[in-house]
């Protein structure tokens, strides 16, 4: 168990549409939030699933204590507040979840709690996905990203069956109407030769068949093609792993990886 004494503060932000988007931003009780510190941002925002106060693995804790700062996002498309949150952030409104990011993002910065060098975002499954879509469509607002098990070729899902069921959120992309929105906004799609990319790690387990292996396979190439600058595109495959689903040791293994990545990245020390 990891034991912190720490600061919670409630906040929230304006999306793009004028809608308001709360988070929490958590830190080690003696950490000074006016000046610009090493920020990670974790979010989900999909499938009626509800962002509720809780670790998202150790590593997170041990973020906190080492002086790094939590933001918690409940995004549009999750489930905290009912489902007229889910209906605004799925099918033709699945771009509210990615603005609300950016509302929360930049407020964050406007707070002086950090900046766009210092600030990461992760997560998992359709968290992975939102990780994945932020640094296309924002690559200025952020320095890291980590995505686990995401789906990246939202287009191509259709080549499997077991994925075709987050059409519930992401929508049919063989219905030619849906197809045209979810073009606007899947990460592979998106991704423009010659951009300067923030780093990102593409974390996937070996026997996914939720979010297959592939979906990573292309979204790494396609990023290191296109990066312009040097910040690391890296992909970690681990074997005997399904959908995030691992044992204990293999959590921690994963952890150190994350924890590791944004302390180099952000600039902990």
């Amino acid at each position: 168990l990891v034991k912190i004494d720490a600061q919670i503060h409630d906040y929230s932000a304006i999306s793009a549409d004028g809608a308001s988007v709360s988070y929490h931003v958590i830190a080690r009780a003696d950490v000074d939030l006016s000046k610009p510190r090493p920020t990670a941002m974790y979010g989900y925002g999909g499938f009626q699933a509800a962002l509720i106060p809780g670790w998202s693995g150790t590593w997170l804790a041990a973020w906190i204590k080492a002086g790094g700062v939590l933001v918690l996002m409940h995004l549009r498309g999750g489930g905290e507040l009912g489902p007229d949150m889910w209906e605004q952030g799925r099918l033709k409104h699945k771009q509210n979840s990615f603005n609300d990011v950016y509302a929360i993002a930049e407020d964050v910065i406007a707070r002086g709690i950090t900046d766009a060098t210092q600030l990461g975002v992760v997560g998992g499954s359709n968290g992975g996905v939102m990780a994945s879509v932020v640094v296309v469509q924002r690559p200025d607002l952020f320095r890291a990203s980590i995505a686990q098990s995401p789906s990246n070729d939202i287009l191509a899902r259709g080549r499997d069956p077991i994925a075709l069921s987050a059409s519930l959120d992401y929508g049919d992309p063989n219905d030619p109407e849906m197809s045209e929105v979810i073009f606007t906004w899947s990460p592979y799609q998106n991704i423009q030769e010659g951009t300067l990319y923030p780093a990102l790690l593409l974390d996937a387990g070996k026997e996914d068949v939720r979010c297959t292996l592939w979906h990573v396979r292309k979204m790494a190439a396609r990023m290191q093609s296109a990066n312009k600058g040097s910040n690391p595109i890296l992909m970690r495959v681990r074997e005997g792993v399904g959908h995030g689903a691992t044992d204990v040791k293999g959590q921690d293994a994963q952890g150190t990886d994350w924890l590791t990545f944004f302390i180099d990245q952000l600039g902990l020390g």
